[in-house]
């Protein structure tokens, strides 16, 4: 680990992007979901510190530790059954996610193969292919095949009978665990076959990409906010539906920001794009294989942004943040002085301090949802007013305590609990007036009065 900092121009369009979610927060139609969204990205900026701090031994140890650890992620999801309508999750809590991780190890593998020939990483790649299959992600899988068809073809050193033979034998074998564990020998292709380009899953997400247009319009400069488009979304759909994201992370980032922080957003693919072309001209035997590999790895992570949220997940986008600054690019080393290393480590125990605060706050917001749902409702009250002081601009935590005093009210039979409810939901509605749950039970408490 180097103790200077170095920065690139990667870093300017990284701390603009993290700035802009702060900026949306000023008017974001859900501050509470703003703040945490503005939170989730602060992560990039000291990652993207770090990532130059690190030598290339260390950087090429994370690199070969990927495969291992989409292994784990694989064996302990199968073990333990860690899926969703039979397609595999592990830890990730979502397929597609976890289908992009383990492609990512799939292909890190194959480099190393042609770097080492070493058997073991036929191993990994055997398990993270099977993993991968199991996640029944289509999309993910198409990537799948155009990146090891474009591996093979930039690679000379993978282009033998040899080196093909073993590839392909490793991928069947990835595809016969994953018929054994599966117990069903045509899972893959019917599977497949279902890849059209008319189904409903595609389908409904033009729909939602059509509909962001104008709401991009009506919060052009600083955005919605984060969260913005789970509440406005009722006002701008064509058809009836609810999703959280609109699973296009490059429209997310404009409909979340505005033209501030989907302008730093490009402007850091394009600075990407640029250094690559500059590292690919320069490249010498040493830095091919990475260079190479790269500029194989991020565009398969940037095309699946484009119609998923993967880069909503810290784990996803600070990858791929890591993938950026892996590429061979000129670095300026900052003479950092000790009243600047002060400010910085001030700075940074702010931040870390004002996680912990919000973190606790959720934490007790949680408990008080446990206990709600278990039926403890007086200690579920507690728990959720000990997290509304702590988080005086939530909203999401007055709707929980109105959802309390209504279970109370019907258990109690006492009106008194209902009107406690209403005055929440009212609090609530200050905050995020659009927001519909909180319409929805106003209505049902209204209509319980009559």
């Amino acid at each position: 680990m180097r103790k200077k900092i170095a920065v690139s121009w990667l870093h300017l369009p990284i701390a603009l992007f993290v700035i802009s979610y702060w900026l949306a927060c000023i008017n974001a139609i859900d501050t509470e979901a703003a703040v945490l969204e503005a939170l989730r990205v602060t992560g990039l900026l000291p990652i993207s510190l770090m990532i130059p701090m690190l030598t290339a031994d260390k950087q090429s140890k994370v690199l070969s530790l990927w495969p291992w650890l989409g292994s784990f992620l694989v064996v302990i999801g199968v073990v333990f059954q860690m899926e969703r309508e039979g397609r595999l999750e592990s830890t990730l809590e979502y397929a597609n996610t976890l289908a992009l991780f383990l492609l990512v190890g799939v292909l890190l593998s194959i480099l190393s193969y042609a770097k080492k020939q070493s058997k073991l990483q036929l191993i990994l790649l055997t398990v993270n292919a099977a993993g991968l299959l199991l996640t029944f992600s289509r999309s993910v899988w198409i990537l799948w095949f155009a990146a090891v068809v474009i591996i093979i073809v930039m690679l000379p050193s993978l282009r033998t009978k040899k080196m093909i033979w073993f590839l392909a034998m490793s991928h069947l074998a990835g595809l016969m665990i994953a018929m054994l564990i599966k117990q069903d020998m045509l899972f893959f292709v019917n599977r497949v076959a279902s890849i059209q380009a008319n189904t409903s899953e595609f389908q409904i997400r033009l729909v939602y990409w059509q509909d962001s247009i104008k709401m991009f319009f009506d919060h052009m400069w600083l955005g919605t906010g984060g969260g913005g488009w789970t509440v406005l979304q009722y006002e701008y759909q064509s058809q009836a539906y609810y999703v959280k994201y609109i699973h296009n992370h490059f429209a997310q980032v404009f409909l979340d920001t505005g033209l501030i922080g989907g302008v730093s957003w490009l402007a850091l693919l394009f600075l990407f794009f640029k250094v690559t072309i500059k590292a690919w001209k320069a490249s010498d035997n040493e830095n091919s294989l990475r260079v190479r590999g790269l500029l194989i790895i991020v565009p398969v992570m940037l095309l699946h942004a484009g119609f998923d949220f993967d880069l909503t997940f810290p784990l996803m986008f600070g990858s791929l943040i890591f993938f950026m600054l892996l590429m061979p690019q000129s670095f300026k080393i900052l003479d950092v002085q000790s009243m600047k290393q002060l400010a910085a480590l001030l700075i940074l125990v702010m931040i870390a301090g004002l996680s912990t605060w919000i973190g606790t706050g959720y934490q007790w917001k949680e408990q008080g949802v446990r206990a709600a749902r278990a039926g403890n409702l007086e200690q579920a009250q507690e728990k959720l007013k000990q997290a509304e002081r702590a988080i005086p601009w939530s909203s999401s935590i007055l709707y929980e305590t109105a959802k309390v005093y209504v279970r109370m009210g019907n258990e109690t039979k006492q009106s008194v609990y209902y009107e406690l409810a209403e005055q929440e939901l009212l609090k609530a509605r200050l905050k995020v007036p659009q927001q519909k749950l909180y319409i929805n039970l106003l209505n049902d408490i209204y209509e319980s009065e009559k």
